[in-house]
């Protein structure tokens, strides 16, 4: 694959995980449906499926239902979503990223785990930096 196209999805992959972070926490406080924010989440969705592989799009997929069937569910106070935040479940990517499995990869020299968090290659031989909140498959992608 050559540099440029890697580079656009990455980009896509990225905008993609700040738009879910975003319709996700609308998701937790409003009932009505942020349309804006959700059609550039589907938009990025379709261009993912034209771009990626099965299981990053099964994910993406998986991540946008999620989204969705939060705007059915009651809004929660402010307390709710501190007490989420600080248990960790306000953040929908990391709980996507747990429910993967685990893997192993190698990263030039470097063995690193996948789950729960992912590494990722450094550049220049520096070794792997750690991504707290990943979607596991997409950043794999990457």
């Amino acid at each position: 694959m050559d540099s440029s196209r890697k580079s656009r999805r990455q980009i896509l992959y990225r905008d993609f995980i700040e738009d879910a972070a975003k319709c996700y926490i609308d998701a937790l406080q409003h009932g009505k449906a942020d349309i804006p924010g959700l059609v550039s989440l589907y938009a990025k969705l379709s261009r993912m499926r034209a771009q990626s592989s099965k299981p990053v799009v099964q994910c993406a997929e998986d991540v946008a239902r999620k989204i969705l069937d939060t705007y059915l569910e009651p809004d929660k106070s402010f307390v709710e979503l501190r007490e989420m935040a600080i248990d960790g479940t306000i953040d929908l990517l990391r709980t996507s990223a747990t429910r993967a499995t685990t893997n192993s990869r190698k990263c030039g020299q470097y063995n690193f785990e996948l789950h729960p968090a992912i590494s990722i290659c450094g550049q220049g031989g520096a070794p792997p930096r750690t991504l707290v909140n990943p979607i596991t498959p997409i950043l794999l992608a990457m």
